[in-house]
């Protein structure tokens, strides 16, 4: 409960965002509303930013596809209860903030708890790890922040916890193991293509 009042109370102001988000968020909206990866329209709705890609006169965002796929099904959502044309780009900045970031750092504070009891650590030692990193670590303020950088933390703690489970069943019960494992990639992929360097990570995973 703390965790949750605590990241979703302290938010960035809804008017500032930079570039880094809206590139994502303008691929997030071209792909639901146009089924394109082309961000032409969104520049011209919203503004020209500086984290994209030009070929042959059209734009793109030049960030790993992952956190606006993401996006897009949050915003798909949005959809059937606001018409496209209304949303400002602080309301969409902020639906991405609060319905996708959010929910992804509880995700983090839950699995970095069973990760750490997985492992034996004392239940106090548990609560001051966990909390630490949900608010004393750069995950408070990516938790609110619609960056791929809390979505590959995260992914990447599901992925090892997925693994640890996996490794429980090495010798035993081998479709038991094989789901664990796959959540593990499924999980370890979404890390890989919201930001390609997790991919660094992933091998280690592997290994």
């Amino acid at each position: 409960m703390l965790v949750t009042f605590m990241v979703s109370y302290t938010w960035m102001y809804s008017d500032i965002s930079v570039p880094n988000e809206r590139s994502r968020l303008y691929l997030a909206v071209a792909l639901v509303d146009g089924g394109t990866v082309e961000i032409d329209e969104q520049l011209k709705r919203w503004g020209k930013i500086y984290d994209l890609a030009e070929r042959d006169d059209h734009y793109y965002s030049d960030k790993a596809p992952g956190s606006s796929f993401l996006g897009a099904a949050v915003y798909f959502v949005a959809t059937q209860f606001k018409d496209a044309r209304e949303w400002t780009i602080g309301d969409l900045i902020n639906l991405m903030r609060t319905w996708l970031m959010i929910p992804f750092t509880l995700i983090g504070f839950f699995f970095l708890r069973r990760i750490l009891n997985f492992v034996g650590l004392d239940p106090p030692v548990v609560d001051v790890v966990s909390l630490a990193w949900a608010l004393g670590t750069a995950a408070f303020h990516y938790g609110g922040a619609y960056f791929g950088h809390q979505i590959v933390a995260v992914s990447l703690l599901v992925s090892l916890y997925c693994l640890m489970r996996a490794e429980e069943h090495i010798a035993g019960s081998t479709s038991t193991m094989s789901k664990w494992a796959l959540a593990a990639g499924a999980a370890a992929g979404v890390a890989g293509m919201t930001e390609y360097q997790a991919g660094i990570v992933c091998v280690l995973l592997v290994l």
